[in-house]
């Protein structure tokens, strides 16, 4: 088995763990591995004269077993991440071995219970998978009902009768469906009389209640043959089926709710080492579809060859809009060991991290990521194309259809009592960002703003519309919005 820091750092119980069994890395007596590979241990010096016996049964990777005689409750214990941060920093140090039999016993017993636990998962996971192809059946139910009896037909009774079958999804595990036919509910609800609606404009970035009930419908039928195909595979893998449909099975998963665990990102590859990042904007909203505030945090990787762009999420009720924290704005660089991408999107998260004060050339760096608008602009128009994009059919995020950029920017233009943003060739109306009116962006533009952190989104008109969050220069960054 390969064992590697980001490993190690994904099963210790937190990043505390980590850093101390770290630094008892070099206090073992003796360093030893089994014949066979699988077995790792040795004698760790504690806090008293006695020494800890520690191993770790390596067996079967995919459920590993960690031993210690210290008296922590920890499992991992710092004395087992010492042991693996040992053999992954310097492997020659263990030395080839015969397996004491007292460990050898005590190996066989500690299977006994891990050969029932994974049984038990498995089965577990089993139920768990049949339970959610159960659960999408509610929701296609769903919605043949709204189709069959007419999207007009829904008055207040009838949407209040599918508001609580929709909360009947809560218990299958599908978090990610309820919230998206919450928001057709929704936009039933809250639909305007048929003579004061405007007409439809070709690829607008505002879907019908049709629209979106089609692509709730696809999906559905869709994750519903997922799941049952994972139930009768017995497995947890997103890409058990064929590595071709990795990426289809994970954004299912992801679209029905999952929460993915370091445990899973690490499993998967997704990890990046020592990765440098750095704050554009910080926007929480509410999202009436879900019932939760949604904390987004935008930054930009400054590493070499690293993808520009990646966000954090943070969802929490909302009665727990008061703890909202002052360092979720953060104005410094984030230096994570480890960075675990979820799959596909933007979406990142990091355990370990310390801060650096910004440094000029990281926002040189960050002026040369800028891309002229027209570019954007044309991806963004290709993926509205689209009914099934993810960068649509993503709903949970209350910011999502939002396609972020950084920019480069020319000049700021009023025209018509409109303020336009130049790039180029290309020239895009401004809109309000999530919590400043754009009319306040002269104030603080100035020449020396060369590039622009921005959403880019369509309108019901049709029309690709600018929300300017922050303004990048040389010196640093003025956020607008966030």
């Amino acid at each position: 088995m390969n064992i590697t820091d980001e490993w190690v750092r994904a099963v210790a119980p937190n990043a505390a763990a980590a850093r101390n069994g770290h630094a008892l890395s070099e206090r073992f007596d003796a360093l030893c591995v089994s014949e066979d590979g699988t077995l790792l241990f040795g004698d760790c010096q504690g806090s008293g004269a006695a020494l800890y016996t520690v191993w770790t049964d390596l067996g079967a990777p995919e459920a590993p077993v960690f031993h210690c005689t210290c008296p922590s409750r920890q499992t991992p214990c710092k004395h087992v991440l010492g042991l693996l941060y040992a053999f992954c920093r310097r492997p020659e140090r263990f030395r080839p071995s015969p397996v004491p039999l007292d460990l050898a016993m005590r190996r066989v017993a500690a299977a006994r219970p891990r050969r029932r636990a994974r049984t038990t998962e498995r089965h577990e996971e089993h139920n768990r998978a049949l339970l959610q192809a159960e659960g999408l059946d509610v929701a296609l139910r769903m919605a043949e009902a709204l189709v069959s009896e007419g999207l007009g037909a829904q008055d207040t009774r009838k949407l209040a009768e599918l508001r609580a079958r929709n909360r009947t999804l809560g218990n299958y595990h599908l978090p990610g469906v309820q919230t998206a036919f919450a928001r057709i509910l929704r936009m039933l609800a809250e639909r305007p009389p048929r003579a004061e609606r405007p007409p439809p404009a070709e690829h607008s970035g505002t879907r019908s209640a049709f629209e979106e009930l089609a692509v709730f419908y696809t999906l559905c039928r869709q994750a519903r043959a997922y799941y049952a195909c994972k139930a009768e595979h017995f497995t947890d893998a997103p890409s058990f089926r064929a590595a071709e449909l990795y990426r289809q099975d994970a954004a299912l998963e992801t679209w029905c709710g999952r929460v993915w665990q370091l445990t899973d990102l690490a499993r998967m590859g997704q990890v990046t080492r020592d990765a440098r990042l750095i704050q554009l904007a910080f926007v929480s909203l509410d999202n009436p579809a879900s019932g939760e505030m949604e904390d987004t945090g935008y930054w930009a990787l400054l590493g070499p060859g690293e993808t520009a762009l990646s966000v954090t999420q943070t969802l929490r009720p909302r009665q727990a809009l008061a703890h909202i924290r002052e360092e979720d704005s953060c104005f410094g660089v984030v230096c994570a060991p480890a960075l675990y991408r979820y799959p596909l999107g933007l979406r990142v998260r990091w355990d370990e991290f310390s801060l650096e004060e910004p440094m000029p050339e990281d926002y040189t760096v960050l002026i040369s990521m800028a891309e002229p608008l027209g570019t954007p602009v044309k991806r963004l128009r290709e993926a509205l194309r689209d009914p099934l994009s993810p960068c649509l059919t993503s709903r949970r995020n209350a910011l999502s259809g939002a396609l972020p950029v950084i920019a480069r920017l020319d000049a700021l233009e009023t025209a018509a009592g409109q303020l336009w943003l130049r790039s180029g060739d290309a020239r895009v109306r401004l809109a309000d960002a999530p919590d400043a009116p754009c009319r306040l962006l002269p104030l603080l533009y100035s020449p020396a703003h060369t590039a622009a952190f921005l959403l880019l989104r369509a309108h019901p008109d049709g029309e690709i519309r600018a929300e300017i969050l922050s303004l990048v220069s040389p010196d640093g960054i003025t956020r607008v919005g966030g």
